[in-house]
């Protein structure tokens, strides 16, 4: 008897202790803190902060050389000149300016140190000026425009008490006469002299109305001393266009 009650007894140890040891199993990885993983990720932030500005385009650098252009040619370029105050001409050939739009408002004659500007008056029919008008020199309205055809007409003072245009008296054929229409210049070639009433007796009296003459071709009169009387005399220039050639005149 005493022994059943030993094995018993150990028995129902025996049972106890494994139950303890299985409670012990179950209860002890639920404890335990988990373990790191190779591949978790970190649990502090970098201590360098990145920046959260937006990014931008990236700047490209300019080039500081100019592009290259490349020229493409004309046929027969048309030159071209800048007029000034004292503009003459240069040592470029130069053609003849078109026709004038406007009315002629500067006389030049170089070799006579003449430079001196033009007021249009319309004359009358026996192409006299009014009073007023005959202190300056003077385009008269309805002749031609230079680089038209017709007689392109000025006149002006050139006695005693005004001389204004006495230094064209001068002048001999082949000097130049440069009308200037704004900022265009046109360019003439005296190629005839008249003297009225010179004193010697010789100088032939031209008809007055062959000055104010129409004519197909273009032509210059200049009137150094309208009105001409024979008291007073007066010199007459005609002049025919000319294109720039180098000469410098």
């Amino acid at each position: 008897m005493t022994n059943r009650r030993l094995w018993v007894l150990a028995l129902v140890l025996g049972i106890l202790a494994l139950g303890a040891s299985l409670w012990l199993l179950w209860r002890i990885p639920n404890q335990l803190p988990p373990v790191a993983v190779a591949s978790a990720a970190p649990t502090q932030a970098a201590e360098t902060t990145i920046p959260t500005r937006s990014p931008t385009a990236p700047t490209l650098p300019t080039s500081t050389r100019p592009p290259t252009v490349t020229a493409t040619p004309t046929a027969n370029p048309t030159p071209t000149s800048t007029s000034t105050a004292t503009l003459m001409p240069t040592s470029t050939a130069t053609p003849l300016h078109g026709p004038a739009t406007g009315d002629p408002s500067r006389l030049q004659a170089p070799a006579a140190d003449l430079d001196v500007p033009l007021s249009p008056v319309e004359p009358d029919e026996s192409h006299r000026l009014p009073p007023e008008t005959l202190a300056g020199a003077v385009y008269h309205l309805g002749s031609s425009r230079p680089g038209h055809p017709g007689n392109v007409i000025i006149s002006g003072p050139a006695d005693v008490t005004n001389p204004l245009l006495q230094p064209l008296q001068r002048l001999t054929p082949g000097d130049r006469l440069y009308v200037w229409v704004g900022v265009v210049p046109y360019r003439y070639t005296i190629s005839a002299v008249w003297r009225y009433g010179e004193l010697d007796g010789e100088a032939e009296t031209p008809d007055q109305s062959a000055w104010f003459a129409q004519t197909d071709d273009q032509w210059l009169t200049v009137i150094a001393g309208w009105p001409c009387e024979a008291t007073t005399g007066c010199t007459v220039l005609r002049a025919v266009p000319a294109a720039w050639d180098g000469d410098g005149n």
